[in-house]
């Protein structure tokens, strides 16, 4: 049986729904995750935006996410949930986009 795993954030904007098999995936552990280091250097690129740019249009637009997170992210190193859900809503994508799943 499978059992959906959904993550919210204040907003009750639904980010993540994986399923119990997607907990044991190597991209989510210990509260942090990889998402597609190709994918959002692509958003950011596709934005004309560089590292610091999309640091503090993240900010401006209320969503903290800091330089190293991002350079973290783009690097293919585990992040935050948090920061993975900041950047989704910055880019107006569902964390499973983020991770390289489809939506």
């Amino acid at each position: 049986m499978r059992h959906a795993v959904k993550t919210e954030l204040a907003t009750d904007t639904p980010l993540l729904a994986i399923t119990a098999e997607g907990l044991a995936d190597s991209r989510i552990k210990d509260g942090r995750m990889r998402i597609d280091a190709h994918y959002l250097k692509q958003l950011r690129r596709y934005r004309g935006l560089s590292q610091e740019r999309l640091a503090d249009g993240c900010i401006d637009a209320g969503h903290y996410v800091s330089l190293s997170s991002i350079k973290r992210a783009e690097a293919g190193k585990c992040i935050l949930y948090r920061t993975a859900g900041n950047l989704a809503r910055y880019f107006n994508i569902s964390v499973e986009s983020l991770m390289g799943k489809d939506d």
